[in-house]
């Protein structure tokens, strides 16, 4: 059921299904979340929080409502070929938590030689305990009109600023994973 998988993470972790945040920070700055249809972690980082203000990021509303739509709109042709990728965006989310845009972007480049190791940190529901996963650095162009469609039909909590709901653009990832047979 869980086949569309969208999580956020630092620079550090570019990868499959993590979503990267470039690390810049300011107005319009991104900063990490952790998404998925299981945990959502969404406190701004110190960082962020002397850079801008900010004391709480966008995120999906319904983590789970997410993840349908991105299964719903797991493309066809990619999904009957047992495809599956990454997809990197800047997601514009309005004071009101609606996505007013979802842009995708290129991932940044490695310099030559280079390889990042991408792990997320996944609390087990079952236990509490913290562990890591390695996650595929599989990011795939052909999935961007997906992601964006699903992103645009969900609703995020907006960016907290002062106590203030405020505009802000996000950088993540849309992970399409193991695809769900045809319905």
């Amino acid at each position: 059921m869980n086949r569309g998988i969208m999580q956020v993470a630092s620079a550090f972790m570019v990868a499959g299904a993590v979503a990267a945040c470039d690390g810049r920070s300011g107005a319009g700055g991104r900063e990490p979340v952790a998404i998925t249809g299981k945990r959502v972690s969404v406190p701004a980082s110190r960082a962020l929080q002397r850079a801008t203000g900010l004391t709480q990021i966008p995120r999906p509303r319904d983590p789970g409502q997410l993840t349908e739509l991105l299964d719903q709109h797991y493309p066809r042709t990619l999904r009957d070929a047992g495809r599956v990728g990454a997809v990197l965006l800047d997601v514009r989310v309005d004071e009101t938590g609606i996505v007013r845009e979802a842009l995708p972007v290129s991932p940044p480049p490695l310099p030559a030689g280079s390889r990042i190791r991408a792990v997320a940190q996944v609390t087990d529901p079952r236990t509490g305990r913290t562990v890591e996963e390695e996650l595929p650095n599989d990011y795939d162009m052909a999935f961007a009109p997906a992601a964006q469609q699903a992103l645009l039909a969900s609703r995020f909590t907006p960016a907290i600023r002062d106590g203030q709901a405020v505009p802000y653009t996000v950088r993540m990832t849309v992970r399409f994973g193991q695809p769900a047979p045809p319905r």
